[in-house]
């Protein structure tokens, strides 16, 4: 296959990087958006292999005007509000920078433009409802261009060096700490856990896709798990003696007692998943040690 222009933004965070491995690994020739103080250590070993655009110290037009035009933009951006961001720095990057990227493909005739959404219902908290109100600005520029967009809906990924505030991560931190006591809700919502080299393969697939027009696409296991019993899985791996207070925490507001992806476009081009909850949670213990 021959090679292609790759554009990645969010390329230090925890999706973003492991994309760029897997560009590079595969051959491509990739750009990647940045700011210059960024934490580089996710890429740290092929940064001589990537042209980088620091987004603090030039314009993102820059990465475009420099370069024909891109096979494939990706963007991976995406700020949760766990660090007590205000809404409209949550609405900056989850949808304003969406929008600039794919403003900047349309002048600049990239082929692909391929959007991280999530699978959250909009009403959730401001990260969801910022990342869903790409979906409408997708669809128009899609129908007024000659541009594809995917807009990939992803459900709760993990893998080896995500975010330690991130559930797994964290519930992993806490049983291996052995802390006296973990306070949890009752743990009967129902999520779709991804391991992270399984969404890394439906985004490396997706590049190669030839869809065209605006494309909304479920990217899960497509397989169900109480949260009670991803915690029970963790604490029983890690040999914890931590107590797990089950009902301890009332749900949220507006909580997703269930949530599970429409996979029918990845399944018609053929991707699958195979990693059961517990395997991929035995690959982030290895990993860690």
């Amino acid at each position: 296959m021959a090679k292609k222009r790759i554009l990645i933004s969010g390329a230090t965070g925890f999706l973003g990087s492991y994309l760029v491995h897997a560009f590079i690994a595969r051959g491509d020739e990739v750009t990647i958006l940045k700011r210059s103080t960024s934490n580089i250590n996710r890429i740290a070993d092929i940064l001589d292999m990537v042209h980088c655009v620091d987004i603090d110290v030039q314009s993102i037009e820059t990465a475009f005007a420099d370069c024909t035009a891109y096979d494939v933009v990706i963007n991976t951006v995406g700020i949760y509000g766990r660090k007590g961001e205000s809404a409209a720095d949550i609405l900056a990057s989850n949808l304003c920078f969406a929008v600039e990227l794919l403003q900047l493909c349309s002048r600049y005739k990239a082929k692909k433009f391929i959007n991280t959404n999530t699978s959250a219902d909009s009403m959730l908290n401001a990260y969801a409802l910022a990342k869903r109100q790409f979906s409408d600005w997708g669809r128009l520029y899609a129908r007024q261009s000659e541009i594809a967009v995917y807009d990939i809906l992803l459900e709760h990924m993990y893998g080896p060096g995500d975010d330690t505030k991130k559930f797994i991560e964290f519930v992993i931190e806490k049983c291996r700490s052995n802390i006296d006591s973990l306070p949890l809700t009752k743990g009967e919502q129902k999520r779709d856990f991804v391991y992270i080299d399984e969404v890394v393969s439906a985004y490396l697939l997706l590049a190669d896709a030839e869809m065209t027009g605006y494309q909304q696409i479920g990217l899960g296991s497509g397989t169900n798990i109480s949260i009670r019993e991803v915690v029970e899985i963790i604490h029983r791996l890690t040999k914890s003696k931590t107590k797990l207070a089950f009902g301890a925490l009332p749900y949220r507001g507006r909580e997703v007692m269930e949530s599970k992806p429409d996979l029918t476009i990845l399944n018609l081009l053929g991707w699958k998943t195979q990693m059961d909850m517990e395997t991929g949670i035995k690959k982030i213990l290895g990993a860690e040690k």
